[in-house]
């Protein structure tokens, strides 16, 4: 028997396989994250602008741009939030696998964690910053 016989996969290396994936989506789902901010913030800029418009006064413009920038930075600032649950989320499921390589269920929740990434990237990548709200 002549076979060539390919090495067993350990929970390990899927794991790396695995997660070298997730880096990749979390870099996907910030970028879908940014894209949709700035379509929210043109959205509220036009809103701005029409705002203006029916009231052309220095003190309502004021007012305006103070309220263009608290969203702006409140919308930063949900963002980052959003995506720092996301990254201790990944970073515990992390410190599990460490403790305990050879598991095979970590490299499951693993997958579980990238499924759940997947759909939640689909879901931003859809949103509309019109029907959706500022954040």
């Amino acid at each position: 028997m002549n076979a060539i016989t390919k090495p067993l996969l350990t929970a390990a290396k899927a794991y790396a396989a695995c997660r070298i994936e997730v880096a990749r989506m979390m870099a996907e789902l910030k970028k879908e994250l940014d894209k949709n901010a700035a379509k929210a913030h043109a959205h509220r800029m036009n809103v701005i602008r029409i705002g203006l418009d029916k009231h052309a006064t220095k003190a309502h413009a004021h007012r305006m741009n103070v309220i263009r920038m608290r969203l702006d930075k409140h919308a930063a600032k949900a963002r980052a939030d959003r995506m720092n649950v996301i990254q201790m989320g990944l970073d515990k499921q992390d410190a599990a696998h460490i403790a305990d390589s050879k598991n095979w269920g970590h490299v499951a929740s693993l997958r579980q964690f990238q499924s759940e990434l997947f759909n939640l990237i689909g879901f931003v990548s859809d949103l509309d910053p019109k029907t959706s709200s500022p954040s």
